[in-house]
């Protein structure tokens, strides 16, 4: 069993680059090959959309039944790195949005319970606001 989190990104970084750059900014997590990676708790893949141009999808899914918050966390640090540099949206379920940063700034969906758990708020380090960010 498995939760899933998707990150639609808005990059000049191939898929392979996007997860080179996540797995040197997150301790822990190892490759298995040049589209996907593992951590504790967590599992990683790439894929370059097809539209709109630009656009990388990383997916991280979660170990529901072990090691669920460490996964939960190093995902959580992994999108807001990459989040700081590129322009995307992190989506819980695939459809409910958790953040997004668009020109350089993060927002945290004020909807999404997740964000009750300081534990999680604790991992934000870059400047942020707070708002409601509609599911499409």
């Amino acid at each position: 069993m498995a939760l899933e989190y998707v990150l639609h990104l808005t990059t000049n970084r191939d898929p392979a680059e996007a997860l080179a750059f996540l797995s040197s900014h997150s301790a822990g997590l190892a490759p298995i090959d040049p589209l996907h990676l593992t951590g504790r708790g967590l599992t990683i893949a790439a894929f370059r959309a097809t539209r709109p141009a630009h656009t990388v999808t990383v997916i991280f899914r979660l170990n529901k039944l072990e090691h669920t918050n460490a996964g939960r966390r190093t995902m959580l640090r992994c999108a807001l790195r990459i989040l700081a540099e590129d322009d995307g949206i992190l989506l819980t379920d695939g459809e409910v949005p958790l953040c997004q940063s668009v020109l350089g700034q993060l927002t945290l969906n004020s909807a999404n319970i997740l964000w009750a758990d300081p534990s999680y708020l604790f991992i934000v380090n870059p400047p942020h606001r707070w708002a409601v960010i509609p599911s499409d």
